[in-house]
């Protein structure tokens, strides 16, 4: 293990509150607290490990910046596993800046983004998959979301993993025993024996991949788009779906030339959605603008409302649309019913029963909460198996695990071709190294920057 030096940073989020706190790891980190920290009835040489206790906060020069809270704990029983000292002062940007500057003239190094979690992993404390799942908690915007970043720091996802590589280490010791005793029946034990045990964990390991495909939407939230020609009622629900006016409505088409996002979150789920200009050739360069981003948007949604007016007449455009239309990720929604229907919705999109339309009334309110219900349900059903257990929701393990189900298909391949059982040998131990990534068994440094450096700094 290298040396660290001793780092601060400011541990709260930016922004005037209640308390603020100033977060030290490092072998100097008492040091510091002892030029930072004073108080009459206690001193830092005899605090007792995890316990806070009351002082003043001082400058280099005596000076008391703040009245607070500090407390020291002791390695290897902290978050780092390096000796940690939290001081809580008032939560004033000016106050915390102050603190934080007393400490670095006293010899802390500011920290990097995510150098406490960073360093956690390095001492032991985390793996690389629960590492990950603390930035992912501190980011979560929904309950399913917030839920399955609270498992993978459980270490739920890591245990997965495990057992993974579990069952290739007893596969590689079957396979490498067919190595040492040539004068077996060598096919025999191809045929029968790895290719029987094989087969269970590859499509163990495809059912578990699949699973990104629902833990990405839960992780990041479900880009939503609105399309649909002017004037339809996009904007209005966009305001109906988020519970604000977010979006301009009026009755003069193209109102909505950029791309207006907004959050929302109902039965668990977060969804960004953005409503568009609408698409039609304009002769305005502006409009004709927005109306290639919404285009663009459409290629990258996750889900696609296709808002029609249900009040008028269809036109060719909404005809040539529908057949672009990838019905698997939309849901179309027949806006303005209370003024009443010009036309067969379902005979129109020839979906009896109704999975992927409904009828709504985005200014009165009418039909959203059905809406809310089918945006919810197409996301639950992104999952081939049932709603339950571990996901995998970073594109890092999603490849992770392709590699390593690729090893393991060319195996298989081997065998079915009689290749030498050798070849075999070597596949497995790359598959196993490749789960070895998710959890940080072996990754380079450069991989560790990168994963790191999205965290805030602080944490």
């Amino acid at each position: 293990m290298k040396k660290f030096n001793t780092i601060v940073a400011v541990a709260t989020p930016p922004g005037v509150g209640g308390i603020g706190v100033i977060r030290l790891s490092g072998p100097e980190s008492k040091r510091v607290l002892r030029s930072v920290w004073t108080s009459e009835k206690m001193s830092v040489d005899n605090f007792a490990s995890h316990r806070l206790y009351l002082g003043n906060i001082v400058d280099s020069l005596g000076t008391v910046i703040d009245r607070g809270l500090a407390v020291w704990m002791k390695a290897p029983h902290s978050y780092t596993g390096e000796d940690v000292v939290e001081i809580q002062g008032h939560g004033s940007p000016l106050l915390l800046e102050k603190i934080l500057q007393a400490c670095l003239a006293v010899g802390a190094t500011l920290a990097g983004p995510g150098e406490f979690t960073k360093r956690a992993y390095l001492h032991g404390k985390i793996d690389l998959a629960q590492a990950e799942a603390v930035a992912d908690v501190i980011a979560s915007s929904s309950e399913l979301g917030l839920a399955q970043a609270r498992e993978h720091l459980n270490g739920t996802l890591s245990m997965k993993i495990s057992e993974f590589q579990q069952e290739l280490v007893r596969l590689r010791a079957y396979v490498e025993a067919s190595i040492d005793f040539p004068e077996e029946d060598i096919e025999l034990i191809q045929k029968e024996g790895i290719l029987g045990r094989l087969f269970p964990i590859q499509v163990a390991l495809s059912e578990f991949l699949a699973t990104y495909n629902e833990g990405r939407l839960f992780r990041e939230g479900v880009k939503t788009v609105l399309v649909g020609q002017p004037n339809v009622g996009k904007s209005s629900l966009l305001n109906g779906l988020v519970g604000m006016n977010r979006a301009i409505v009026h009755a003069t088409p193209g109102t909505t030339r950029d791309v207006i996002e907004e959050g929302c979150q109902f039965y668990g789920i977060s969804f960004r959605v953005f409503d568009t200009a609408g698409l039609r050739e304009s002769p305005e360069e502006v409009e004709a603008i927005g109306v290639a981003k919404s285009e663009e948007l459409l290629k990258e949604a996750d889900l696609v409302l296709w808002v029609l007016d249900g009040s008028s007449g269809l036109g060719e455009q909404d005809i040539d649309f529908l057949s672009k239309l990838d019905l698997s990720r939309t849901i179309i929604c027949i806006n303005k019913t209370d003024l009443g229907l010009a036309w067969d919705p379902k005979a129109f999109v020839l979906d009896p029963k109704g999975d992927r339309l409904v009828l709504i009334s985005a200014l009165k309110g009418d039909g959203l909460k059905e809406l809310q219900e089918k945006m919810a349900d197409w996301v639950k059903s992104r999952s081939p198996r049932e709603n339950s257990g571990i996901r995998i929701t970073k594109l890092r393990h999603k490849e992770s695990l392709e590699k390593a189900l690729f090893e393991l298909n060319q195996a298989e391949i081997a065998l079915n071709d009689k290749n030498h059982v050798e070849l075999v040998a070597i596949n497995l131990k790359k598959a196993h190294e490749s789960l070895g990534l998710i959890t940080g068994a072996d990754v380079s440094e450069d991989l560790l920057d990168s994963i790191f450096s999205e965290f805030c700094i602080g944490k």
